[in-house]
């Protein structure tokens, strides 16, 4: 199970990984996501969002939770050094329920493009889309 889940777009150095990996991945253009647009995602009312926001240039963290399915779902989207409500912020989580993350990167994927979703736990690189189905895989 991870403990760390790297979160980043389709560009160029990501595009030759993934390549030399044999993962297959669209052709859509890709960035990180906005400060607005994650900060949309979490406004989701079906969520339960605690933010700790401590403003432009310093760290934003938003704990993620919900009630699906009867089940007590959590994950923490941190932002090391939050850039502005229009800028691309680079994110990651920080531990959390795989099935919670996929759901949040779905949604952003939407307005960011496909983003590749990497755990510390040594589990290929996944590129999710709006379109992606949950595979979790056994270890």
């Amino acid at each position: 199970m991870a403990i760390m889940w790297t979160v980043w777009p389709l560009d160029g150095d990501m595009i030759n990984w993934l390549t030399s990996q044999n993962i297959e991945f669209p052709s859509s253009a890709s960035r990180f996501p906005t400060g607005f647009e994650i900060k949309r995602i979490l406004a989701d009312p079906a969520l339960q969002v605690t933010v700790n926001d401590n403003g432009i240039g310093k760290t934003f963290q938003a704990l993620i939770e919900t009630q699906a399915d009867a089940k007590h779902r959590w994950a923490n989207l941190m932002i090391t050094e939050y850039t502005g409500d229009e800028e691309p912020q680079k994110l990651y989580f920080e531990k959390g329920d795989e099935t919670l993350i996929w759901d949040v990167l779905k949604q952003l994927s939407a307005h960011s493009g496909p983003l590749v979703l990497i755990d510390d736990a040594g589990d290929p690189p996944r590129v999710i889309t709006p379109d992606t189905d949950l595979v979790i895989t056994p270890r």
